[in-house]
């Protein structure tokens, strides 16, 4: 059985997570509802956007790993891969690659890994 301190630095750990998490979830909230309030500004806030995405998949990959997995299979469909910018495009495949081998995938891990090293490593 285990100490319960250690329980409690767990139960903490786990806390300020879940916070971090939803600070995270409430940044992208308003900056997609500034986007759509203010589509003059949409490239200034694209890029802004993207980083609380690459917060909140940080985040996610730590966390809840499929959850993560699910957040970056949407965003890097097909649709959506060409409206990310080539920076976040290049990191979010690194992660989905890592994510994939966290997760025992290692067909798909080994596809997006290779996609991310065939990328241009230029900005």
């Amino acid at each position: 059985m285990p100490a319960p301190t250690l329980i409690l630095k767990n139960m903490v750990r786990c806390h300020n997570g879940l916070h971090e998490y939803e600070i995270s979830e409430r940044i992208l909230t308003e900056i997609v509802d500034n986007t759509k309030a203010n589509q003059k500004d949409f490239e200034a806030s694209r890029v802004e956007l993207y980083e609380a995405y690459d917060n909140l998949i940080n985040h996610c990959l730590r966390y809840n790993l499929f959850r993560g997995i699910k957040i970056l299979k949407a965003l890097m469909a097909d649709k959506e891969s060409s409206k990310i910018p080539h920076k976040y495009r290049k990191m979010f495949n690194m992660y989905l690659g890592t994510g994939y081998l966290l997760a025992g995938r290692y067909f798909d891990s080994k596809y997006k890994l290779f996609e991310c090293l065939k990328d241009d490593p230029s900005p």
